[in-house]
């Protein structure tokens, strides 16, 4: 072999190592990257669950406060016909 053709393929070599370690260096990259976003994927999910958790309390209460307005419309209809046949009438 000549020296040129023993540098050329050198070269050739060198450079082939630096591609497939950049590529090896970018794959390990995009591995690590995958395995942020599926761990961001698990805590979204989580925290939609929680949410749920939460948004179904919050429907408990609107029902219970509906239900606590209705019954104190009653109560006070049913406080003026009690006053009003026990003779407590409002003071002037």
């Amino acid at each position: 072999m000549e020296h040129d053709e023993f540098q050329a393929l050198t070269t050739e070599e060198a450079f082939r190592k630096a591609v497939q370690d950049q590529f090896s260096s970018i794959n390990d990259r995009l591995t690590k990257q995958d395995e942020v976003l599926a761990k961001a994927a698990e805590n979204s999910v989580e925290m939609l669950a929680a949410f749920n958790v939460v948004k179904g309390g919050w429907v408990f209460l609107v029902a219970m406060g509906k239900l606590a307005k209705l019954l104190g419309y009653f109560l006070a209809v049913g406080a003026a016909v009690w006053a009003l046949r026990n003779g407590k009438f409002p003071s002037n």
